[in-house]
């Protein structure tokens, strides 16, 4: 059993949990708590994620934290953090556009400076075949589909990232009549890679995770991001909600961008909660707001 210490902490959906665990060491996918709110470093001009995200690390002690370049406030976490933590820190490049070979050479370049850092704080260079065990044990597609009573208020809520309280807001929207028949949120949905087929693995084994995380996951971070609308239209044919939610936080201006566009993909109410540099996650003005706009579901 791997110790405490072995844990190596990360939130980007495009670094492979599995490529981590090959090396020696226990990934983590870290959903932030508003418990740690207390600043450990100065807080101006962050996101309430990424500065929850960097409190979360700052108050364990893991092996290393992998920070990504998916958006500015992640890059500027992953700078904080390595000024203020003697943890060893690294930031993983992931590039905006996917659509041509040098986009997906620099993945996997990425990758291998990765195991190259994990080496250097005691992983091990694992073997294929020990590649793809770890790779074989983790090859479940999260759809992020709930189970629902059709007599309810249907509503799909998405969003990049999920915090430990999160629930939380499920189950207001149970308690207002309604049933969350797609959950999008961090782990779920539009953040989940492809199912590794083993047969290429073995051949190629960087190919195949280029291809199931860095070709496949829908972020709406990318560029062009024409794989999240895709796999937003789909979802919604599959679940058929009456509404959208849409969780956002502040500073996020990636997805500030795109909710207009959102709205015209769709032809439901869209409701955008915008989560603040607070204590509490749901704000007695962000429930009123989810009241409301339950009411007008049908």
């Amino acid at each position: 059993m791997l110790q405490a210490n072995r844990n190596i902490l990360y939130s980007c959906p495009f670094i492979p949990a599995p490529w981590i665990e090959a090396y020696g060491f226990c990934a983590e996918r870290i959903e932030p708590s508003l418990h740690y709110n207390q600043p450990c470093t100065p807080r101006q001009g962050m996101c309430a994620h990424a500065r929850l995200f960097l409190n979360h690390c700052c108050r364990l002690d893991p092996a290393a934290v992998i920070f990504s370049s998916t958006c500015d406030q992640m890059r500027r976490a992953f700078d904080l953090f390595s000024f203020y933590s003697k943890v060893p820190s690294f930031l993983f490049n992931v590039p905006a556009t996917w659509q041509n070979l040098t986009a997906q050479k620099l993945y996997r370049l990425e990758l291998l400076r990765l195991g190259r850092f994990m080496q250097s704080i005691g992983g091990i260079e694992p073997s294929i075949s020990a590649l793809a065990g770890a790779f074989g044990t983790d090859n479940q597609v999260i759809l992020g589909s709930r189970t629902c009573d059709t007599s309810s208020k249907l509503v799909a809520v998405i969003g990049e990232h999920r915090l430990a309280q999160s629930s939380d807001l499920f189950n207001l929207i149970e308690q207002l009549g309604g049933r969350v028949v797609l959950d999008a949120l961090g782990t779920s949905g539009c953040t989940s890679p492809a199912k590794i087929e083993m047969r290429s693995f073995y051949k190629d084994p960087l190919e195949e995770i280029t291809s199931a995380y860095f070709g496949t996951i829908p972020s709406i971070f990318r560029r062009p991001n024409i794989m999240f609308y895709s796999w937003l239209r789909n979802a919604f044919v599959q679940n058929r909600p009456h509404g959208l939610l849409i969780q956002n936080f502040t500073w996020c201006d990636i997805w500030k961008a795109e909710i207009d566009v959102i709205k015209k993909q769709i032809n439901i109410p869209v409701l955008e909660i915008t989560i603040a540099d607070t204590n509490e996650y749901l704000q007695p003005s962000i429930i009123n707001r989810i009241e409301a706009f339950m009411e007008t579901l049908k």
